[in-house]
């Protein structure tokens, strides 16, 4: 499955020209990378600013200079990656050169998925709704590393299987549902205020339940957002405070976001952590780690089987 379209890429942001560039050789435009590679996409103005970001150089030495820095950092990155991922990185980098391993395992086909989700924009419409869906299942196995063995974690997002199996297509039917997972009191006359569609912003559910009829439980909820840019908007969609005015929370359940973007500096920092006020980011990184907890499980199932099969497309000729 190719990228259909390279799409803007700012050259400010070295974790998103890192995606890009890994994205280049996933899909054959390269066979190897250099920085002089990097430079070329940038000499070909696929690679720029962003159109809100002030520039005023006055020579073409100094573009030519501040590019340099960007292309550095952005191989700063891979070095990182290298290191952070360990067996989930299907690149190796020397410096110099970033190249695609000859052979690949279970975990890069894992992080070679995570990554295509991490640029929907250079997909067509229809691939992007498919590997939202199979994230937000691939987030589903990667948050049961936060519990005990066998807890489930569900799907809470309208139209899912367990939307429709274990907490009901209506949503005030859901609320209620949920409210008895939780075992937390609904308040009824506020649910039947509701759309009956929706799911509140709440994608996942996770609940540790002592299982002693009282109430007070180890909760979860998770947000899974796909967009390379816009996420940081999304940070607050899952937060129990949304749903608070229809269950009354004895204690509010943690807010997750599950983002396939590495977003982290080359130390390995948050970029920006005012951006993630009332949440918890599970970026790539994160994800990979969780994941790697739950392999067993993981590699043997029919999501992965699909997670796969998507990795293999996107290299495809």
């Amino acid at each position: 499955m190719k990228m259909s379209d390279r799409g803007p890429v700012p050259k400010t942001k070295p974790s998103l020209l890192a995606d890009y560039c890994e994205l280049l050789l996933l899909n054959g435009a390269y066979t190897q990378l250099t920085r002089a590679d990097v430079t070329a996409e940038f000499q070909q103005g696929i690679i720029d600013h962003e159109p809100d970001e002030p520039v005023d150089f006055s020579s073409d030495a100094e573009v030519m200079n501040v590019d340099q820095r960007h292309i550095e950092d952005c191989f700063s990155q891979f070095e990182y990656r290298q290191k952070a991922f360990q067996e989930f990185y299907p690149f190796t980098v020397n410096g110099q050169v970033l190249e695609l391993q000859a052979t690949q395992s279970d975990f890069h086909r894992a992080y070679i998925f995570l990554l295509s989700c991490a640029r929907m924009l250079s997909f067509e419409q229809g691939a992007r709704v498919a590997r939202a869906s199979l994230f937000e299942r691939v987030s589903q196995i990667a948050m049961r590393a936060l519990a005990p063995a066998n807890t489930p974690a569900l799907i809470f997002g309208a139209n899912s299987a367990d939307r429709v199996a274990y907490f009901g297509t209506n949503y005030k039917d859901a609320l209620r549902k949920l409210g008895s997972l939780l075992n937390e009191y609904c308040i009824d006359q506020v649910i039947d205020q509701q759309e009956t569609s929706g799911d509140g912003g709440v994608d996942l559910v996770l609940v540790i339940a002592f299982g002693d009829g009282a109430r007070g439980c180890i909760a979860f909820f998770g947000q899974c957002a796909t967009s390379q840019l816009d996420w940081p908007k999304k940070v607050l969609e899952s937060h129990p405070i949304r749903i608070g005015p229809m269950i009354n929370f004895l204690h509010m359940p943690m807010n997750l976001v599950f983002i396939p973007v590495l977003y982290r500096q080359a130390s390995g920092a948050w970029i920006n952590e005012g951006k993630l006020g009332g949440s918890v980011l599970l970026d790539r990184l994160r994800i990979c780690a969780m994941l790697r907890q739950q392999q067993g499980a993981f590699f043997t199932s029919d999501v992965f089987r699909e997670v796969s099969d998507d990795a293999i497309a996107l290299q495809a000729a």
